[in-house]
């Protein structure tokens, strides 16, 4: 029944939210998909250098609940992960792979890519895109891990 739910754990990239855009567009951020199955949620986008060539970059993103909860962040700078110079007119694809521990319900992923300083964003797209994740595990909190239990008569 579980493999059945999740048959509707699907790219969901493809909708937009409502877009809150906002950066000097230098660089900017495009194709922003997601997927989601079982274990993996694997969120990507393409950075593109507009204007000039660009040193490292910060590219990140956020996911939230549908109340708006931040739930999780991650970039390239605290993964100490050196994105190097982008030359104008080239792109770079950036994937994440997340381990989908989200329990049933509807959530929002905002990107980023911010210049070297990490403060002056290049491009910063809030809730560019939403996704569902489905299934049959029942929990009352934030998340689904895959915990294990133990009854021993003493």
């Amino acid at each position: 029944a579980n493999d059945y739910t999740q048959l509707f754990n699907k790219d969901a990239g493809i909708r937009s939210v409502g877009e809150t855009r906002w950066g000097d567009r230098m660089a900017e951020i495009s194709d922003i998909t997601t997927k989601v199955n079982k274990t993996t949620l694997t969120i990507s986008y393409k950075f593109t250098a507009q204007q000039q060539d660009i040193k490292n970059a910060i590219l990140g993103l956020i996911i939230r609940d549908a109340a708006n909860n931040h739930l999780f962040d991650t970039n390239t700078k605290w993964k100490k992960i050196n994105t190097s110079i982008l030359k104008k007119g080239k792109t770079f694809k950036v994937s994440w792979d997340i381990p989908n521990v989200l329990q049933a319900g509807q959530y929002s992923v905002s990107v980023a890519a911010a210049h070297e300083d990490g403060f002056t964003f290049y491009d910063w797209q809030d809730k560019a895109v939403l996704f569902d994740v489905t299934r049959n595990n029942a929990t009352a909190g934030m998340l689904v891990l895959d915990d294990k239990i133990n009854i021993k008569k003493v």
